[in-house]
């Protein structure tokens, strides 16, 4: 899916979306509470978070719009450590933002909730040596200019060459992150 067809998707009434209007769980199980608020996150053509402590205490909920959720910086310290789930409804792989973001916060774990087909849940939790932010940043930045050399044609425009060059580092972001170290599970939507 790609943005235009974000764009022309029917509007959810974002002011009027409550997100209190998603039911967790009342289980003693945290996997099941965490599984049945990403069931209902799947098809939602707004980005929601929801933010969780470490051991499993629901910290927050935050509705965004198509492209993005933006998190309050009470709500990244409240977060820190513990794990934060969302959903993407263009169906994509963890942003580059997304990732930055899980090393400010020294998340334990961070999730994506996917609609592909079948829908699956990206999770990537907080390496064993810890996040490492100014390499990352440096590491992805060099991989972005790696890919703008290995598109540029001297008759291109610089735009041309923008939008080349992103679709070779979309194509490629996943292996990047793991030549960084980041490892990653897909899991099937419970």
């Amino acid at each position: 899916m790609t943005i235009e067809d974000i764009r022309n998707l029917p509007d959810l009434d974002t002011a009027a979306f409550d997100v209190e209007s998603i039911i967790s769980s009342t289980s003693e199980d945290f996997q099941h509470r965490l599984h049945s608020v990403e069931a209902q996150l799947l098809h939602l053509p707004i980005e929601v978070a929801f933010g969780y402590s470490a051991a499993g205490k629901e910290l927050f909920r935050v509705k965004g719009n198509a492209l993005a959720v933006q998190l309050t910086p009470e709500q990244k310290q409240l977060v820190r450590g513990g794990i934060l789930t969302h959903n993407h409804p263009d169906g994509s792989f963890f942003s580059v933002g997304d990732v930055g973001e899980a090393h400010d916060m020294d998340l334990t774990e961070l999730r994506a909730v996917s609609n592909r087909t079948p829908a699956v849940v990206f999770s990537m939790r907080r390496p064993a040596r810890g996040w490492r932010k100014p390499l990352f940043a440096y590491y992805i930045s060099r991989e972005e200019q790696r890919c703008i050399n290995e598109v540029k044609q001297p008759d291109q425009t610089d735009a041309e060459t923008v939008r080349l060059a992103n679709a070779l580092f979309k194509e490629q972001y996943a292996d990047i992150l793991r030549k960084f170290g980041l490892t990653y599970e897909v899991l099937p939507l419970q």
